[in-house]
């Protein structure tokens, strides 16, 4: 008899097999290795947030400390200009008043509290043109140019004003 001499290896049918599993095996981890890497760009998505999230945290706390300063400023600002108006009241009452012009005296109306305020009884503002100084112009409560008015006479009613 004749001995025949086989050479084991693997047979075409062995390696197709082979190259079936690895590949099966490589997609299902395919998708995981993306889950993963999309987990860590998530992660460091959410990190940079929270890093803004405590900028702006920290931005409106110093905008809150700046608007607080500022109005304790305005505050002292407005108590000084009050005790200098105070001064200043007390230091016109002191002095002797000037008599007034007669056309003054002729002229309906009240004189206004302060520089910006008619008394509660006579509400509505009253100037009187620059050309004539006779003629009156009147701002009635609400009116446009109400509060930008500094008045000259306070009155009662509207006819009171046109006269």
């Amino acid at each position: 008899m004749r001995s025949v001499s086989r050479i084991r290896g693997f047979t075409l049918i062995e390696l197709v097999i082979t190259v079936t599993v690895l590949a099966i095996l490589t997609l299902g981890v395919i998708p995981l290795v993306q889950i993963s890497v999309k987990r860590q760009k998530e992660e460091q998505l959410r990190a940079a947030l929270r890093e803004m999230r405590e900028a702006i945290d920290q931005f409106h706390r110093e905008a809150l400390i700046g608007a607080s300063m500022r109005a304790a400023q305005q505050q002292a600002q407005m108590a000084t200009a009050q005790q200098e108006q105070a001064a200043r009241t007390q230091q016109a009452q002191a002095q002797p008043q000037e008599p007034r012009k007669p056309s003054d005296q002729a002229r309906p109306g009240v004189l206004p509290k302060d520089a910006w305020t008619c008394p509660t009884g006579q509400p509505i503002k009253g100037n009187f043109t620059t050309y004539s100084r006779e003629r009156c112009i009147y701002h009635m409560p609400g009116g446009q140019f109400y509060e930008k008015t500094k008045p000259e006479r306070c009155y009662a009613t509207e006819a009171e004003a046109r006269q």
